[in-house]
């Protein structure tokens, strides 16, 4: 699950009823003076049943762009 609203990025495992959801906070993108100091963009790649996600980070008003976060999901066989 994707969100935005603490303007921070993070992420986290929720389990529950529902199963387990990878929640995405993709932070600021774009906008500066919030919270960490960082634009961070999430690209997802979608390759059948597989999924690779890349976080990348820079400081507000530069584009030094770095990868900050990187992980794979696979599909659950239920």
């Amino acid at each position: 699950m994707l969100c935005g609203h603490t303007h921070r990025y993070g992420r986290r495992h929720v389990s529950g009823s529902h199963g387990r959801i990878e929640l995405i906070n993709t932070g600021a993108a774009g906008n500066t003076g919030h919270s960490d100091g960082m634009n961070t963009f999430v690209q997802i790649s979608i390759d059948g049943k597989n999924a690779a996600f890349r976080a990348v980070q820079a400081p507000d008003k530069t584009k030094d762009f770095k990868v900050a976060d990187s992980w794979k999901a696979k599909a659950s066989e239920n």
